[in-house]
């Protein structure tokens, strides 16, 4: 029974070496490739992208948009039209924070008065 586990326990281990040497090399030169194409995708995708940053738009006042408001690091992808209508977008978006940050001021300012003016109400209830 010893001699059977021994013998057994002695392929398995040749099988195991067999494997690894296989194994190991084939998964670092897989990895390796993997590396090189994703490598030398982003390089492609850099060198495409640097023509096509967001610049101001020359003429017309409609395509304007206030630059201040892009991050600095913004980078889109596709034409000028695609381009123009991210912009439109975005200035939308800002106008649409503005008109949002003004609503919720007012709003605040009435619901202080009412607080007030409740406050108030009370007092002279209570007198």
């Amino acid at each position: 029974m010893l001699l059977l586990l021994d013998a057994s326990l002695f392929v398995f281990f040749n099988f195991l070496q067999v494997f690894l040497w296989i194994s190991i090399p084939a998964l670092l030169i897989g990895m390796s490739i993997t590396t090189v194409m994703h490598y030398r995708d982003k390089r492609k995708k850099q060198k495409t992208l640097q023509g096509s940053l967001i610049s101001k738009s020359e003429g017309s006042s409609a395509d304007q948009v206030d630059v201040s408001l892009i991050p600095l690091d913004l980078l889109l992808l596709g034409d000028k039209q695609e381009s123009k209508r991210i912009m439109n977008y975005l200035s939308q978006s800002n106008a649409r924070y503005i008109a949002i940050q003004k609503d919720f001021k007012n709003l605040t300012e009435k619901y202080q008065q009412l607080r007030k003016n409740n406050s108030q109400n009370l007092a002279t209830k209570k007198k």
